[in-house]
């Protein structure tokens, strides 16, 4: 820090209420001006003598480069139409795909659909089906039918061996005796 009586020394004057300065600058001495010396990998000069010599071989090695240059955009060219024309193809092919995924998800979601009503049908009628079911269940597992059943195939067996004539007379006269 600065006081008071070392910017009095130095010809500075400061109000009458600061004892201190937080910065001073220093009294100018002058600029000096310090030469850098700067390190190019290129230097002009040569360069512009290097071009003096080689006119001939810059002028080919040019033309080359061009001549390159022209090739590559040609490929590039070439190949960003390939790009193009592949990637037409390749967006036809897409969309045929799509549309056939859209239409395959329909008729799937018909189907499920259609598949849910008739079971909603088929629910209100297989209580129905259930119960004739049980109905007929019922009446083949009567005793008295058994019996009646049991009772008629013995008679046919019966009429059918005391029948005399061919199997087509006996099995005729079986019958016939048995339903009386």
């Amino acid at each position: 820090m600065l006081t008071k009586k070392d910017l009095l020394l130095t010809g500075i004057e400061l109000p009458k209420e600061q004892d201190e300065v937080q910065m001073a600058l220093p009294p100018s001495k002058g600029v000096t001006k310090e030469k850098k010396r700067k390190h190019h990998l290129f230097s002009p000069a040569i360069f512009k003598e290097s071009l003096k010599s080689n006119k001939l071989a810059l002028l080919i090695c040019s033309l080359g480069n061009a001549i390159i240059n022209i090739a590559i955009i040609c490929i590039l060219s070439t190949l960003n139409i390939n790009a193009t024309k592949e990637a037409m193809s390749s967006m036809f092919k897409n969309a045929d795909y799509e549309s056939t995924l859209k239409f395959s998800s329909v008729s799937m979601y018909t189907c499920y659909q259609e598949g849910a009503e008739s079971y909603e049908l088929i629910n209100g009628s297989l209580e129905k089906a259930r119960g004739e079911t049980e109905q007929a269940l019922s009446i083949v597992e009567d005793e008295t039918l058994t019996n009646s059943i049991s009772s008629a195939k013995k008679a046919y067996d019966l009429f059918y061996t005391l029948s005399t004539g061919t199997e087509e007379e006996k099995n005729a006269k079986a019958k016939e005796r048995t339903m009386v």
